[in-house]
């Protein structure tokens, strides 16, 4: 691949709010988890790894030419032989993004599309493209999978594994609004569940390997790798966003880690494997939400 930017670092650009240079949700853990598919997707395209039905295997032992993908790429160098799981490298790397983040906002800061101002970050290019690059202007990510969602193109294979990856980690809403999930839901997941294979829109996707990564990050997201106590933890994270909270303190009881409604609401999370409930404090009883997602 040649593109001017790597996924991961175009999935943390969708995290960047274009006027008050705050990023968000970086720090849910299905953010984090998606950021990981991110990295090992790359490097997948990039022919660096490849998977069988049980495991992730080098298939190119030269570094990629990127900080970020070769740090990943050089760790799961020194587990092999040893052949480790997509969910175990979801895990490992999900475990260090904040400080991925950081060389990741470097790098787009050295390619100039970022700046830093009074500890914000801010895009650098008015427009919504990036530079010129091989005498081409290229589009800008959130630009690019809107227009992919709102026509009936078939998608290149990275804005195919950024809507895949919002899609599984819950984070369309950083494209679009919430009218437009629900106007264009069967699109959405139209791209996300492509039989790539059938229609060999890419060389590449000529192996599973892609199959095999979103089911592992569909697996880690939304299966019973996701504990309950983390799937709460992102759902005080969108509620904090959602009220404008400062402080976890600022929740709700029975979001409250220590207090005697939060260990009810855990055990409730455990019973439905699911943290998208609410409580009534009059009734006491929980509830299910049925959202669209």
């Amino acid at each position: 691949m040649s593109n001017f930017l790597s996924i991961p670092e175009e999935l943390f650009l969708l995290t960047v709010h274009e006027t008050d240079g705050n990023t968000q949700p970086t720090h849910k853990r299905s953010f984090k988890v998606a950021m990981s598919g991110a990295i090992l997707m790359n490097l997948a395209l990039e022919h660096h790894i490849d998977t069988d039905l049980k495991s992730i295997i080098i298939d190119d032992d030269e570094y990629v030419d990127d900080v970020l993908l070769d740090i990943v790429f050089k760790q799961i160098q020194l587990h092999q032989p040893q052949r480790t799981t997509i969910e175990f490298w979801l895990d490992k790397i999900a475990d260090h993004v904040e400080v991925y983040n950081t060389v990741i906002l470097n790098s787009l800061m050295k390619k100039g599309v970022l700046k830093i101002e009074e500890r914000k970050v801010f895009w650098v290019f008015s427009s919504r493209r990036y530079p010129v690059q091989d005498k081409t202007e290229i589009k800008e990510v959130k630009a690019r999978v809107r227009d992919l969602i709102f026509s009936d193109e078939i998608p290149d294979v990275q804005d195919l594994v950024i809507v895949s990856l919002l899609f599984y980690s819950k984070s369309m809403d950083l494209v679009l609004a919430e009218e437009e999930i629900s106007q264009k839901k069967e699109r959405i997941e139209q791209i996300a569940k492509m039989d790539f294979i059938g229609q060999s829109i890419h060389r590449l996707m000529e192996k599973s390997v892609f199959t095999y990564f979103i089911q592992g990050l569909r697996n880690k997201l939304n299966g019973p790798h996701l504990t309950a106590e983390e799937m709460l933890e992102t759902k005080a994270y969108d509620m904090m966003k959602e009220y404008d909270l400062e402080m976890k303190e600022d929740l709700p009881d029975w979001l409250v880690k220590g207090t005697v409604q939060y260990e009810k609401t855990l055990d409730f999370v455990k019973k439905v494997e699911t943290a998208n409930v609410s409580y009534d404090p009059e009734t006491g009883e929980y509830k299910i939400n049925k959202n669209l997602f």
